[in-house]
């Protein structure tokens, strides 16, 4: 996909969402690692409607918001707007850009429609912009996502989606790790904590399911 046709497929689902709860994860993160009583650079990908990045400026973050959809950093400063809250919104591929430096970075089932090649550039890259002590959490897919069987298997991780098949909506790819590849990918960091959790659909005959990364850079 070029990528004038992927900043216009994330601009269509962009102006589609409309989400406002923040995920139960990223909340769970934050207070169990005692994040929200410090004043912290936070960095998140892909912000979508913006529900995770009024949370995050809630707790008195200085917060950006990074995305190839200038819908959706749109969207995001108005919904953060509309609740008092601001944020800088960088419309850019994380691919491309150039950054400062974080204390956390959060990514919510964004990097996982990176390839394969392009993720383990990407977590490199994210690695060098975080402070000494600085955390990184994401949500990305688990292979026992029904949706790992229902595209064409690019590899054992990556899989290309057309439009039309359940659950998917535009053309895409997803990469789905394993828990070596996720080690390997995150070899930079110096700690590590990898969960998992899974909820079923459709009435009980699909699962959704998502690996959750918590690394820390102690040096």
């Amino acid at each position: 996909m070029d990528s004038e046709t992927l900043k216009r497929t994330w601009d269509d689902y962009a102006a589609r969402t409309d989400s406002i709860w923040p995920s139960e994860h990223l909340v769970r993160f934050i207070r169990s690692n005692q994040l929200h009583t410090q004043k912290l650079r936070v960095l998140e990908i892909g912000p979508g409607s913006g529900r995770n990045s009024v949370y995050l400026a809630s707790l008195g973050f200085d917060l950006t918001v990074i995305d190839i959809s200038q819908e959706a950093i749109k969207k995001t400063l108005m919904t953060l707007n509309s609740n008092g809250y601001k944020a800088l919104g960088i419309v850019e591929n994380i691919l491309d850009c150039t950054l400062e430096q974080f204390d956390i970075i959060i990514d919510i089932s964004s990097l996982q429609h990176l390839r394969h090649s392009e993720l383990i550039t990407t977590i490199g890259k994210l690695h060098k912009i975080l402070s000494v002590g600085g955390q990184f959490f994401s949500i990305t897919k688990h292979r026992n996502d029904t949706t790992y069987q229902l595209g064409e298997l690019v590899s054992n991780c990556e899989v290309y989606f057309k439009p039309g098949i359940p659950k998917v909506v535009y053309e895409t790819h997803i990469t789905y790790l394993d828990i070596s590849e996720i080690t390997s990918a995150y070899k930079q960091f110096d700690f590590m904590e990898v969960n998992y959790d899974e909820w079923t659909y459709g009435n009980m005959t699909s699962r959704n399911a998502h690996w959750l990364i918590h690394a820390k850079k102690l040096k």
